[in-house]
């Protein structure tokens, strides 16, 4: 048998999170697709509980989350 290899993956909802954060115009429209996608079975409570927290330094993280969610179909 071959060796068994484990692959470490980001969770989607950290996945979105980090891109987030990251803020460029690129990662807020990936943001977008993975939402389209995959947005009916994501915690959204949880993105934007620990964008709420990371928001008390960085005050535009929940409204560019907000314009994700508010804009999917």
């Amino acid at each position: 048998m071959g060796t068994l290899v484990v692959i470490p993956l980001i969770d989607i909802e950290d996945l979105i999170i980090a891109k987030i954060l990251g803020g460029r115009p690129k990662d807020i429209e990936d943001v977008r697709g993975l939402w389209r996608v995959r947005g009916h079975s994501l915690d959204e409570a949880r993105i934007r509980g620990v964008l709420l927290e990371e928001a008390l330094s960085q005050s535009n993280l929940v409204p560019a989350f907000d314009s994700v969610v508010g804009a999917s179909p």
